[in-house]
């Protein structure tokens, strides 16, 4: 049987959380919602993630800004600011101390965590995660993304699918979506596959191998 996480970033979004919200309540399903830090000062949208959070989906750290990617910018203070600083914004809304790193329009690579960060998440046992499924549900037509999900998903027993709040028009193809993926017998899941687990409660993985920026030599 083929498996989706189903994660949405960037979050909370005043138009598009409510929304998907709606949208998997109706289904029954549970996902994990990555939020910006930042976002979180404002206080109609922490009452959003709080929303979020007692409809039983898991609260992620993504960032404090959703800046520049970690691994292009090193040092101790942006790990503490950009991972840490976010966390404290979370609070009680988190589920654990998970986190996903911004890439750069879906691409995997050593952009994403310096080896600062590396260390900042070992030392204070995050699970970072990263994704194998990003349709780009920002590019128009807003339900082209559907096909290129689709394509992906085929492809592999797991899949960890990344949406976005933010992505209104785009959410509104989000439903018929789930409807497909259960017709055709998909299982749901919060877990997430061991090869997109980069550290583990602090330990890191196969699967961080290629996903951070080693410090230079000298």
């Amino acid at each position: 049987m083929k498996r989706v996480t189903l994660t949405f970033d960037n979050g909370p979004h005043p138009e598009g959380t409510p929304y998907l919200l709606d949208i998997l309540a109706k289904r029954s399903l549970e996902a994990t919602f990555l939020l910006v830090g930042e976002k979180l000062r404002d206080p109609q949208l922490r009452k959003l993630a709080q929303e979020t959070r007692n409809q039983g989906h898991a609260i992620a750290n993504h960032t404090l800004t959703h800046g520049v990617p970690l691994g292009k910018r090193p040092g101790r203070d942006v790990a503490e600011r950009e991972i840490g600083e976010a966390q404290q914004m979370l609070g009680e809304l988190a589920t654990g101390k998970l986190f996903r790193p911004n890439g750069d329009k879906g691409q995997l690579g050593p952009h994403m965590l310096s080896e600062d960060a590396v260390d900042y998440l070992c030392e204070n046992r995050y699970t970072a995660v990263s994704w194998n499924c990003v349709p780009q549900d920002w590019i128009m037509p807003a339900d082209a993304w559907v096909g290129r999900a689709v394509d992906t998903m085929k492809t592999q027993d797991w899949s960890v699918l990344v949406l976005h709040d933010h992505c209104v028009d785009a959410g509104k193809h989000v439903g018929a979506f789930l409807d497909r993926l259960a017709g055709e017998g998909w299982e749901f899941s919060l877990q997430f596959p061991p090869d997109v687990v980069m550290i583990k409660d602090g330990v890191r993985t196969p699967a961080l191998e290629g996903l951070y920026s080693p410090r230079s030599a000298g």
